[in-house]
């Protein structure tokens, strides 16, 4: 049997403290046995409720009284606490483990515990999404392989209960990577008993050097291309293991461990030093913590609307967050319900399209001038004009991906959340930001 904390003479294991990314889903509970089993010194499971979620089903502002049952909110919570304990029940741990309920968006949740656990490899199941519907709609799965800062373990069902991984194969390409792989493979040769194949496509590699690292291991190799001989020797695998270029973003279009984690039909470990190098950080991007405008200025669900009015001109501010009694984000408030916005009311056959401003949610030059629609809207309370449910960033998911979804959705400005109650605002002017210091950094 290995020593503990053996892969490599720095004394690096990816094994060593797990963290694992619980959704209440069938693949979810896969990926903790598959989890369980590998977790050496802690295991940390970590359920997370998606704030879009809790909107959804009603969000803080849905009341207790109003029912006599529980809210569909709180029935979500209870059913994540237990999917927690379910996933304990079915897990065969060989050390310590813990239990997280956290309420954040999923991926960056699970990256947040990792870097502050400093885990070594983080596990999360997969549903099935392909590469690119994956990148594109913002699964779990791929956003952990792009981002951890530790190894990546994407969880597939093996068909069995048990001896989770029996069969592994390696990817090799004489890389530092794939030699921190063939070490993780070996790990789990000499203590779970898995048999292990150290396979090589010859096509653009350096047969030498991809030899020497699975030496004292033979090494297969095909004229096929890495990932296809990787997939091909894996058919009745249940693990492919390998190693990590660091490559993020566009760029890991390109990388097998890429490609591997959203082709294969099984379990993929993608092994990494923990923390990566500083290449690896930045190309993370800028956390939305160091743009947003902090703190965030907000209003009550009750708020009369020339109150809110005067937040917006007071504090220079584009839209207010509205929270419920408990601080929860429900809506928001922005300049663009003041200014107006333009709605199409018809449209023929040919294209032609009828529109009319529509301010506070009165259409304007349809009997209503805009002092008269402004007047008429004094009294109301913020939650009669709030816009619902409202898109929400998280402190630590990095810019691009906060202001992707502004662009799709085409809003201006975004709260970000703390467990969904406002800790800041990010703004498409906070860009302006992020671009002089980039520019600066580079004139240093």
């Amino acid at each position: 049997m290995a020593q503990p904390g053996g892969t490599d003479a720095s004394g690096f294991s990816p094994f060593d403290r797990v963290v694992c990314g619980i959704d209440g889903s069938d693949e979810g509970l896969e990926a903790a046995r598959q989890a369980g089993r590998l977790a050496r010194e802690s295991l940390t499971l970590v359920a997370v409720i998606d704030p879009w979620d809790v909107v959804m089903a009603g969000g803080a502002s849905e009341r207790p009284e109003s029912s006599s049952g529980p809210t569909a909110v709180t029935r979500l919570r209870a059913g994540m606490a237990a999917a927690l304990e379910t996933a304990r029940t079915r897990i065969d741990a060989r050390c310590s483990v813990e239990s997280k309920l956290i309420e954040a968006q999923p991926a960056d949740a699970l990256l947040r515990e990792a870097e502050s656990s400093r885990a070594t490899l983080l596990a999360v199941g997969t549903h099935g999404r392909g590469r690119l519907a994956g990148i594109a709609l913002g699964s779990v799965a791929t956003a952990v392989t792009h981002r951890a800062p530790c190894s990546v373990l994407v969880a597939r069902p093996t068909g069995s209960s048990g001896g989770f991984p029996a069969a592994v194969v390696v990817g090799v390409d004489g890389s530092g990577g794939s030699a921190l792989a063939c070490q993780a493979a070996r790990e789990l040769r000499d203590e779970l008993g898995a048999t292990v194949r150290m396979v090589a496509g010859t096509s653009g590699i350096d047969l030498d050097a991809a030899r020497s690292v699975a030496a004292p291991d033979p090494l297969e190799a095909t004229g096929d291309g890495a990932l296809v001989a990787l997939l091909a020797a894996a058919q009745d695998a249940d693990l492919i293991v390998v190693g990590s270029r660091g490559l993020h973003g566009v760029r890991a279009l390109g990388s097998v461990s890429e490609r591997a984690v959203h082709a294969a039909l099984c379990s993929v470990l993608v092994v990494r030093s923990p923390g990566g190098d500083s290449a690896d950080r930045r190309a993370r991007g800028t956390p939305v913590r160091e743009l947003m405008t902090a703190p965030a200025v907000v209003a009550s669900e009750e708020t009369p609307l020339d109150e809110v009015a005067r937040l917006l001109l007071e504090h220079e501010i584009g839209a207010v967050p509205i929270v419920s009694a408990d601080g929860q984000v429900v809506g928001i408030v922005s300049e663009s319900d003041f200014a107006g916005r333009e709605v199409v009311l018809a449209a023929s056959r040919y294209g032609h399209e009828l529109k009319l401003p529509r301010v506070l949610g009165q259409l304007l030059a349809l009997g209503h001038g805009l002092e008269e629609i402004y007047e008429g809207s004094r009294s109301l309370a913020a939650r009669e004009v709030m816009s619902a449910p409202v898109h929400v960033a998280s402190e630590d998911e990095p810019v691009q991906q906060a202001l992707t979804r502004m662009l799709h959705h085409d809003i201006d400005h975004m709260p970000v959340v703390r467990n969904g109650v406002p800790v800041g605002m990010l703004s498409r002017h906070d860009l302006i930001r992020l671009a002089l210091r980039t520019w600066e950094g580079e004139s240093d």
